[in-house]
C-alpha cells in the first residue's frame, strides 16, 4: 500500500499490479490524487481492507502515520501482535519521526530509509548497483479513452514529443482544464517535462490534441 503519488516504487521495480497507490497517483490517469476532502477509489479501498486483514506483518516506511484512513495497514498488525494472536509478527516502523506506534511496535528503527535500506541489503547480499533506466519513446500507445479514463477497450496515441500540446482532461483532477507544452525529456531519469505549472503531478492526463481510437 502506497501513500505517495510519486511512483517511486515502480521507478525501484516493484510490479504496478502489485502496489495499492490508495490516495491516487501522479502517473495513472485512471487514479487521479485524492484530495483531503475526496473519497478514495472503492476498489482500492476494498483491497486495502483486504491486505489489513491477511497482514501478518507490516513494514511501515516513512510515514508519520498522521491519522490517515491508510493507518490502519500498520495499526492492525500491531494490534493483532499485543493480543497474542499465532503467526502475526506486528509492524515496523522506520523513519525519523514519531509515530503513535512507537511504543506498541515490533521494532522501531529510527533512521533515513536509504541508511536502513543499504545495511539491509548488505546484511542480505543483495545487488543494489543503478541500472539507467530505459528511455521512454516520444510516442506510445495506451489504454485509456479521451477523457483520461483507463479502458481496455481502446488505445490512445500518446504524443510526448517535444513542443506537443497537452491538457488534463479527467474531470477528478485537481488541475483539470490545464494546458501544457512537452519541453522535453530528463535526460538523467526520463521524465517528460510539461509547462503547465501542475500538470507535472499529472503527467498522463493529456486531451484530445492526440489520437484516439476505440474498438
Amino acid at each position: 500500500v502506497q501513500q505517495n503519488h510519486d511512483g517511486l516504487p515502480q521507478k525501484a521495480g516493484f510490479p504496478q499490479e502489485k502496489i495499492n497507490e490508495i490516495h491516487g497517483a501522479w502517473y495513472d490517469p485512471s487514479n487521479p490524487v485524492v484530495q483531503f476532502d475526496g473519497s478514495l477509489r472503492t476498489d482500492l479501498f476494498q483491497w486495502m481492507l483486504d491486505i489489513e486483514q491477511r497482514a501478518d506483518l507490516c513494514l511501515c516506511l516513512g510515514t508519520s502515520l498522521s491519522g490517515m484512513n491508510a493507518d490502519r495497514i500498520a495499526n492492525t498488525p500491531s494490534d493483532k501482535m499485543l493480543r497474542g494472536e499465532r503467526g502475526v509478527f506486528g509492524t515496523v516502523v522506520i523513519n525519523l519521526q514519531q509515530t503513535p506506534l512507537d511504543d506498541s511496535c515490533a521494532i522501531r528503527v529510527w533512521a533515513r530509509l536509504d541508511d536502513a535500506f543499504e545495511i539491509l541489503a548488505r546484511i542480505l547480499a543483495l545487488d543494489t548497483s543503478l541500472h539507467a533506466p530505459p528511455k521512454m519513446p516520444a510516442s506510445v500507445c495506451v489504454p485509456y479513452d479521451e477523457n483520461g479514463l483507463l479502458d481496455l477497450r481502446c488505445r490512445m496515441q500518446l504524443d510526448l514529443s517535444t513542443g506537443a500540446k497537452i491538457k488534463v482532461v479527467n474531470k477528478h483532477a485537481m488541475n483539470k482544464n490545464w494546458p501544457g507544452v512537452i519541453r522535453g525529456q530528463d535526460e538523467e531519469v526520463g521524465h517528460f517535462r510539461p509547462t503547465a505549472a501542475l500538470a507535472c503531478f499529472e503527467r498522463l492526463y493529456w486531451s484530445s490534441v492526440l489520437v484516439f481510437t476505440c474498438s
